[in-house]
């Protein structure tokens, strides 16, 4: 479905590279017959069957792409067929380094559009959808950004921060869209290290550009993206190791921040136990009462709307 989508795009003069990164299906088979029917795909398999990540593919697009603008596309998406004619007809009229359209989750309970924070007042708003905007290659190459192929998990999120950090303005538009298909998302395989690992950086980056000083409801909404980004990882977690490994985390990030109270007013909408014992010091505790064996017992008692207050409260862990 999606390389029909690509190949009936309403701008013709696009170049499609396909790279098969150690796919055990028949996908690389399908991409061959639909080259073979148009020269403008190219389809690239990995050698030996190795599994290289889509960091490091998505570097080897960079380099080896010949188009003006590029844009990156997972395999299990859909677009509209007037997405990129939409998009680079803005870029032509702007410009711009980067032009986004609408970034739409679809599932069997039906299709959200998904919005970021005023990225018409900084591009620093852009913190998801990575795949719904094309990106004047020469930019990126002049400003070294690629992806981190050393933590595949949540790379998206450190591209985008450092794309945006040096661009001065993103056009937008609202007549084309590209569609996440959550439904055949498959679990990443990636370690939590690794989206820990590119959530610290940005938040570093936060702090070093001193962002709190200049513009405190951006710092804000970082902060606040990115902690919620990481509680709905922990939310979804079943490893105790990653459990505990995003409880030291979060508790840093919330410890660290300079927006505690909008944290824990969103938090509180989300995960009410969590956000109660949050502000407390104890990290070992905090780490038993949310990761540990007794986790269950907490939310039982806060299920059945009993009076206590968790760090207070003796629990033994066995």
């Amino acid at each position: 479905h999606l390389l029909d989508c690509l190949t009936l795009q309403s701008l013709t003069d696009i170049e499609i590279i396909c790279y098969d990164d150690a796919s055990t299906d028949n996908s690389f088979k399908i991409v061959e017959e639909y080259s073979k029917k148009d020269p403008r795909i190219t389809a690239i398999k990995s050698e030996k069957d190795i599994h290289f990540g889509s960091s490091l593919v998505r570097n080897v697009y960079l380099e080896d792409a010949n188009g003006e603008y590029i844009s990156f596309i997972n395999q299990t998406d859909l677009v509209d067929l007037t997405l990129f004619e939409v998009l680079f007809c803005k870029a032509i009229e702007t410009q711009a380094d980067i032009v986004k359209g609408n970034y739409v989750e679809v599932s069997n309970k039906g299709s959200t559009l998904i919005k970021s924070g005023p990225i018409e007042d900084n591009p620093l708003y852009f913190v998801q959808g990575l795949e719904s905007a094309i990106y004047r290659k020469d930019f990126l190459k002049e400003n070294t950004i690629g992806f981190n192929e050393n933590a595949e998990r949540g790379n998206e999120h450190s591209f985008l921060f450092d794309a945006c950090s040096v661009c001065e303005e993103i056009s937008l538009v609202t007549e084309s869209n590209y569609y996440v298909m959550k439904d055949n998302k498959k679990p990443s395989e990636s370690s939590i290290e690794e989206l820990i690992y590119n959530i610290s950086y940005i938040l570093n980056r936060v702090e070093q550009r001193e962002i709190y000083e200049i513009d405190e409801k951006l710092y804000t909404y970082l902060y606040t993206y990115y902690f919620d980004l990481a509680m709905n990882e922990l939310e979804n977690a079943t490893d105790f190791d990653d459990k505990v490994s995003l409880c030291e985390f979060l508790f840093g990030v919330y410890q660290e921040s300079k927006c505690k109270d909008t944290i824990l007013s969103n938090l509180n909408r989300i995960n009410a136990p969590i956000a109660r014992y949050l502000p407390d010091n104890n990290i070992n505790l905090f780490i038993e009462l949310v990761a540990g064996k007794a986790h269950s017992d907490v939310f039982y008692l806060e299920a059945n709307k009993e009076i206590i207050n968790p760090i207070k409260a003796e629990i033994i862990v066995p």
